[in-house]
């Protein structure tokens, strides 16, 4: 494989996957709406505000030329009074430190435009001044009876709408930006976009636990991720994607923290391995060995999962433990970078539709459809028990050929899950990384493969996708034989 650059393919400041089009129409139909109404663009950390506060900054320079002032203000810089003096500003000797007076935000921005970014982090008593603001047009400086005037139009971001005044909220236009587990299709476009060389290196579990995972951090999440997965992928380095995500992919989402005495060492003798820093593992959500254990749980229910991995291969994804199919490996990144076009009208970068991705899209639709899932639910879609009773039932001829065998599969899995449910299910019951080893795991797969083709290493070769001496290597190399 060819080293990966670290620079994505375009220096454009904003990407738009396939599944914010719609979105940015619907944001543009919403400010025609709204007009001189206040917005708020709300949404869960990471999602993308930013991308939207930027195209409304061109709509308006589009509308009122290029002279219109607009001021941003990030609120999260500032707390307390000083929130009420930055907005309002003072006049002088008003508090301590007030040495001379100040102009706040909202009157530089007069006869213009005020984006107040993370506007969730202010005060509340400062929301009930700004809201009377809103109202009324009207302020006072701290410390000053004097009533002021100013013409502003507000739009506002926050990823804490939870968090604001009642009253305060209720008096803005919201728009709210889609999180990640509602487009999950734009994951492999981030991917690609961020990081164009790590796609051809994905195998069909890795796709699948990509998509089904709901990136509670969106973009962010995913880019901090793929880093990892990026920094593994090295050439001429054996079993690469196993490694990864035994060792790193579960920390993708973890920062650096002190570990509890009882499991430090333990934990910190796995990370040397790594190369790792100490990380809380309980706050790594990702963890990359679901397919691979749902695989075995739907062979231990006697449910043919080998031939429902077939099924799910046509569309590039799969539970099995594969690391030799690459299903993008035709994936090329210089005609990606130059399918990529520039939309002039709001400077952002639009990525190209990629037929392999919507597939594999399709086949995590096919996935949920199986396991009367939603693709749209905030959850790990690979998690089985937190699927709903009632969901809307797709016909299996949606995404396979009806026969007599497809439907004895999806008849198994339906009896299996409507089973399971009226155990009730407890929640799973995860293994921590360093109880779960890559030997382990690798031994345990083997021998599956071994029991379900009663001992017959040939047909358990090719069942895993590797030629039969690299097979038998790897049976003596993990004490299997």
């Amino acid at each position: 494989m060819k080293s990966i650059p670290n620079q994505p393919l375009s220096t454009k400041k904003f990407i738009v996957p396939p599944g914010l089009i719609k979105s940015i129409k619907e944001f543009e139909i919403h400010l025609d709406i709204g007009q001189n109404s206040p917005i708020m663009i709300c949404g869960p950390s990471g999602v993308g505000k930013s991308l939207f506060l930027h195209i409304y900054k061109k709509l308006v320079r589009e509308k009122y030329g290029s002279d219109c002032r607009i001021e941003t203000v990030n609120c999260s810089h500032f707390s307390g009074d000083l929130a009420r003096s930055e907005l309002f500003g003072h006049i002088q000797g008003a508090f301590t430190g007030a040495v001379k007076k100040k102009t706040g935000w909202l009157k530089r921005a007069d006869k213009g435009i005020l984006v107040l970014e993370e506007i969730g982090d202010l005060p509340k008593a400062t929301q009930a001044c700004l809201l009377t603001f809103v109202e009324t047009g009207t302020f006072h400086k701290v410390g000053s009876t004097v009533t002021e005037r100013a013409d502003v139009q507000i739009v506002a971001a926050t990823n804490r709408e939870a968090d604001l005044r009642t009253d305060f909220r209720h008096r803005f236009f919201p728009f709210y930006v889609p999180p990640l587990y509602k487009r999950r299709q734009d994951i492999l476009y981030y991917l690609a976009y961020l990081m164009p060389q790590l796609i051809p290196a994905l195998n069909p579990w890795e796709i699948t636990v990509l998509l089904a995972y709901n990136w509670p951090d969106n973009v962010r999440e995913v880019e901090r991720t793929g880093t990892l997965l990026m920094s593994k992928k090295q050439p001429d380095t054996e079993d690469t994607c196993l490694e990864l995500w035994e060792n790193a992919f579960d920390l993708a989402d973890s920062e650096i923290f002190a570990l509890p005495a009882a499991n430090a060492a333990m934990q910190n003798a796995k990370l040397a391995q790594t190369g790792l820093c100490a990380i809380d593992y309980e706050a790594a959500p990702i963890q990359g060995y679901r397919a691979f254990q749902l695989y075995n749980e739907l062979n231990n229910a006697g449910i043919d999962a080998d031939y429902l991995e077939k099924l799910l291969n046509r569309y590039h994804i799969g539970l099995a433990l594969n690391n030799e199919t690459r299903p993008f490996s035709d994936f090329n990144p210089d005609d990606f970078h130059t399918a990529i076009s520039v939309n002039q009208r709001f400077d952002v970068a639009l990525c190209p539709p990629v037929k392999s991705f919507t597939a594999a899209y399709q086949g995590i639709e096919a996935f949920t459809n199986l396991f009367w899932s939603l693709i749209h639910a905030n959850t790990n879609l690979l998690d089985i028990r937190n699927t709903p009773f009632n969901i809307p039932f797709y016909p299996i001829n949606r995404f396979f050929k009806t026969s007599s065998r497809n439907i004895a599969l999806f008849n198994a899995i339906s009896a299996y899950i409507s089973k399971n449910k009226k155990k009730g299910l407890k929640p799973p019951d995860e293994p921590h990384i360093y109880d779960l080893s890559y030997a382990e795991l690798m031994k345990h797969y083997l021998e599956s493969l071994l029991e379900r083709t009663r001992g017959n290493q040939a047909e358990a070769a090719r069942r895993a996708e590797m030629n039969y001496s690299t097979f038998r290597l790897k049976l003596k190399k993990f004490n299997v034989i």
